[in-house]
């Protein structure tokens, strides 16, 4: 009996105009729009820089922070008085102070210091900006490290006596595109293996269809895994479909056994 239901099922679903085209064109338009339109990445960040140390080291850090695409430099101060206005009238978001001898405590010795003042009035802004800031510095120092042959050497943010290092071991470099891909990959499933089967079986009633299958032998248990498991089918391949998009248009792999991620696929479904 559930064989000829599903049967039935995969038939409507064939016949039906609307939904072929929602099954397969979904995917595509959200996993490669989406994550280009809905990003949160905080771009042009107002950056004021105090170069204390004027060497080819920290020009080669602020040329880096440059080419990054997430900062504007708005302002190179020599005072951090004269950077603090700008920050009072909006010019800046970040004020990013470059220690004298910057050069030759990194040659030297291995580190040297510098210090980032966010402007928390803005604090999504403020917060992120110093996390690309400390990204950056985290390249940076590699390399250096690498032309040094492996010399340690760190770039650190000055602070009284501790300090906290963030590092984001999923996402280095907070790429949204990378948190989104996920996302919508789970959004698409609940949409099409959620909302699709209770449309379907409101629209049986409209159709008075469900009236002629009240008066058969069908339980109502079984009516409703007919309605559902032609979805579950449909949700792995919508799967499939993305990790396959994910791969090929921005790179994310999955992590792990492809069997686990089906298997709670199939009880999130």
């Amino acid at each position: 009996m559930l064989k000829f239901l599903i049967e039935k099922e995969f038939k409507q679903i064939g016949r039906n105009s609307f939904l072929p085209k929602i099954i397969v064109v979904m995917p595509l338009m959200v996993m490669l729009v989406f994550p280009w339109a809905a990003n949160q990445e905080i771009k042009e960040v107002k950056l004021s820089i105090i170069d204390n140390d004027h060497s080819s080291y920290s020009e080669r850090l602020v040329n880096k922070i440059d080419a990054s695409g997430y900062f504007k430099l708005t302002d190179i101060s020599t005072t951090y008085p004269e950077a603090m206005r700008h920050i009072e009238s909006g010019k800046s978001d970040i004020i990013l102070v470059i220690q004298d001898e910057f050069e030759k405590n990194l040659v030297n010795e291995g580190r040297a210091r510098v210090m980032i003042s966010a402007n928390s009035v803005n604090s999504t802004k403020g917060g992120l900006g110093s996390s690309y800031l400390s990204s950056i510095f985290a390249d940076y120092a590699g390399e250096l490290r690498e032309e040094q042959g492996g010399q340690a050497m760190v770039t650190a943010t000055e602070v009284p006596s501790f300090g906290v290092i963030s590092q984001f071991k999923f996402n280095s470099h907070l790429d949204y595109k990378i948190f989104m891909v996920p996302a919508l990959m789970v959004m698409l499933l609940t949409m099409l293996c959620g909302f699709l089967p209770a449309l379907n079986i409101v629209a049986e009633k409209e159709a008075a269809t469900i009236e002629q299958i009240n008066v058969t032998p069908v339980k109502k248990l079984m009516f409703v895994l007919a309605k559902l498991i032609p979805y579950w089918v449909i949700g792995f391949a919508v799967l499939a479909i993305c990790m396959g998009l994910g791969i090929l248009a921005y790179g994310i792999y999955p992590v792990g056994s492809l069997l686990s991620i089906f298997l709670f696929t199939t009880i999130y479904i």
